[in-house]
């Protein structure tokens, strides 16, 4: 999901059209290309309720991984059972505890970047203020 997952965005009903977040209203952008700066003001929005985000994930992939990797190619009677409970805990269990890591993930490396950015920022001031 790291990689392939894309984080998509959609406006709820007390979105303000004119509001700070209208750039923000229908983002559709591959996880692992997201800045970090765009990342925290969705979320923001998230946190305001002005927009919901989802990560989007290519089922097509994961399915035909499964069909290929995990169900055994001589277990003729019981692979499309199999298969169904695959797919079952994967849309009920592993993909939104998956998508929950991403967005820690994501979280933790965007405020490591605005840390980052912000000492730099009160550096350079206290070299201004010294006169240097």
């Amino acid at each position: 999901m790291l990689r392939f997952g894309v984080l998509e965005t959609k406006k709820t009903k007390s979105f303000k059209k004119d509001g700070v977040y209208k750039n923000l209203a229908k983002v559709s952008q591959r996880v692992a290309n997201i800045p970090s700066h765009k990342y925290l003001a969705i979320m923001r929005a998230v946190k305001e309720k002005e927009l919901t985000v989802k990560i989007r994930e290519d089922k097509e992939r994961i399915e035909k991984s499964i069909k290929h990797y995990k169900i055994p190619h001589d277990s003729a009677s019981s692979k499309e059972l199999l298969y169904k409970a695959y797919c079952d805990g994967l849309k009920r269990l592993l993909l939104p505890s998956i998508e929950r890591e991403v967005h820690s993930e994501l979280k933790e490396k965007a405020n490591m970047m605005a840390i980052n950015i912000f000492g730099k920022l009160c550096s350079k001031r206290e070299v201004l203020s010294l006169g240097w």
